[in-house]
């Protein structure tokens, strides 16, 4: 405290004396003294009070360029480079290489000037002889070891561009070879067309995976190849599946319809090129998933029984697997108010919140689905927490707006905030406070609304509400991630983890895995990973915000 005292006083004289414009020797060796009481304040260690000493020699050699004391220059050069040489932490050679100099002419001066000096200051350019040598070469030795990456990462690209060729081909094989085996089983005309197409595939595979292509060459082969698929796509809505069929207008066709909308949306992700590659991967698995299950509910034919098995068993779960997909890149950081929740949601649970009379409808209709409706909550039991268990757990949320109640307002947040998706109702006459930017179902006060909700359920449970984009909030996690770490610099787990994130990149199929793993490491300060309906951002702590509840 008093060495601060000290530092800041002389700082002050010396602006005092250059506001003067008087005495520019006195004001540079004001200036000196200052320097070395930050210095000293730092014991020459402490990056904060050695850049403090810095600036003040700084100010120090512009006042004495003005004066012509040749035993201050020798002090000041002195100082400046005995500083600069620590800061430079003998990793920056531009610092280094100056602290150099400014101690060669303390030196030389010194032996005309100050012999008693001299002893020392050989010491000490000595000392930054070595640093800058040993940094110049280090320097070099990056040069060499960049132009040897560049070298490496070229020869990865040939090699990737071979491997990927051949992953290209294979998979055009194992096409070819189901095409061979399902040939039988098609109608004629679909038969007829589908060997056209696969023959026009087979070339565009082969110009594709061939070396030495021109970038005009591979925009006409890819041009031509999403050409084809639009002209696939017609057809793979609406596919030859196995079995009697769903019956035309049944609820099993109209859930065949809903499962092949899912499937093209992870279809169009899988072929995308721009998709990372872990997402593309991810997108073919959940593609060979549906088309299983769908071939399953088409084989069941009119049998509802057996259809509302493999929905309660598969179907509800792929339907919440996609749409976890679709948000992948949202994937968010949060601290909710509420305890942790260890439970994984169950996608045949219902959260509701809304008034008695919608509630009594919607048991009855999960009942016949299905469907677990979570419970009210019991006597004594924690509200707040308990109602954010059972969102954190439910696959739907089911919100009534008919009395415009704050608390259901208030938990539809959560659950934009958690991605969840909704079923919204409200009377034909109800006044919204304000838009809520959802689609919101109607009905008529006092009349039953059971075939409303099991529509509106399916609708619900097999729907894509939102289908993701472009835009990403990985960065922005990354950044809190990083702040989060440097917080606890102490946690040497917590440093392996957010190396693992930062080399994910853009994949937000590896950005999740090694998020999970930061979060784990974060101990108990109570993080969970969130995928929220639009891409999350983190406000700066510092900055005052204010929450208006309307």
């Amino acid at each position: 405290a008093e060495m601060s005292a000290v530092a800041e006083g002389l700082e002050a004289l010396a602006q005092a004396v250059a506001r003067s414009g008087k005495d520019a020797l006195e004001g540079s060796r004001t200036w000196r003294f200052a320097g070395n009481a930050y210095f000293d304040l730092g014991a020459g260690r402490e990056r904060a009070p050695l850049e403090r000493a810095a600036a003040a020699y700084g100010s120090a050699e512009s006042l004495l360029s003005d004066a012509d004391d040749r035993v201050e220059f020798v002090k000041l050069n002195y100082c400046f480079g005995n500083t600069l040489l620590k800061l430079s932490d003998a990793k920056d050679l531009s610092m280094a290489t100056a602290a150099r100099e400014r101690l060669r002419t303390a030196l030389a001066l010194a032996r005309i000037h100050m012999p008693a000096g001299v002893a020392s200051l050989q010491k000490e350019v000595a000392s930054a002889e070595q640093i800058v040598a040993l940094l110049t070469q280090a320097d070099g030795l990056t040069q060499r070891m960049s132009v040897l990456k560049g070298e490496v990462e070229r020869i990865d690209r040939k090699e990737r561009r071979a491997a990927e060729a051949a992953d290209i081909t294979q998979l055009f094989g194992i096409l070819q070879q189901q095409f061979e085996k399902e040939k039988p089983a098609l109608d004629p005309t679909r038969q007829a067309g589908l060997s056209d197409f696969m023959q026009r595939l087979q070339g565009v595979v082969q110009r594709g995976t061939a070396e030495n292509k021109t970038l005009e060459d591979m925009n006409a082969n890819r041009g031509q190849l999403d050409s084809m698929m639009n002209e696939l796509w017609a057809q793979a809505k609406k596919p030859s599946l196995k079995g009697a069929g769903a019956p035309a207008g049944s609820r099993n066709a109209k859930l065949l319809a809903a499962l092949q909308e899912l499937k093209m949306f992870v279809a169009a992700a899988g072929m995308d090129a721009g998709t990372p590659m872990g997402m593309r991967d991810e997108a073919r698995d959940l593609f060979a998933r549906i088309a299983r299950l769908t071939t399953a509910i088409s084989q069941a034919g009119a049998d509802a029984g057996s259809v509302r098995q493999l929905e309660y068993d598969q179907a509800r779960g792929l339907g919440n697997q996609i749409r976890l997909f679709a948000r992948r890149s949202h994937l968010m950081l949060a601290r909710p108010v509420w305890p942790r929740c260890s439970s994984a949601v169950d996608a045949n649970r219902v959260f509701f919140s809304g008034s008695a009379h919608v509630r009594a409808s919607l048991a009855g209709v999960c009942e016949k689905a299905g469907f677990e409706l979570v419970d009210v909550i019991p006597p004594g039991a924690d509200f707040a927490a308990n109602r954010w268990q059972g969102l954190r757990t439910s696959s739907i949320a089911v919100f009534d707006l008919a009395e415009a109640a704050p608390q259901v307002y208030y938990e539809l947040g959560i659950a934009l905030t958690l991605g969840t998706q909704l079923l919204l109702l409200a009377p034909a006459d109800a006044v919204i406070p304000f838009d809520i930017a959802q689609n919101v179902n109607t009905y008529r006060r006092g009349c039953e609304v059971d075939e409303l909700l099991a529509e509106h359920l399916d609708a619900a449970c097999y729907g894509l509400q939102t289908r993701g984009g472009k835009t990403s909030g990985l960065k922005a996690t990354l950044g809190y991630a990083e702040r989060l770490a440097a917080a606890d610099h102490a946690n040497a787990l917590l440093g392996v983890a957010l190396k693992s994130l930062r080399s994910a990149g853009d994949d937000p199929v590896k950005f999740n895995d090694a998020l999970k793993l930061f979060t784990t490491t974060l101990g108990r300060d109570g993080h969970e990973v969130l995928l929220p309906r639009w891409p999350g951002s983190y406000p700066d702590r510092a900055a005052p915000r204010w929450f208006a509840v309307m």
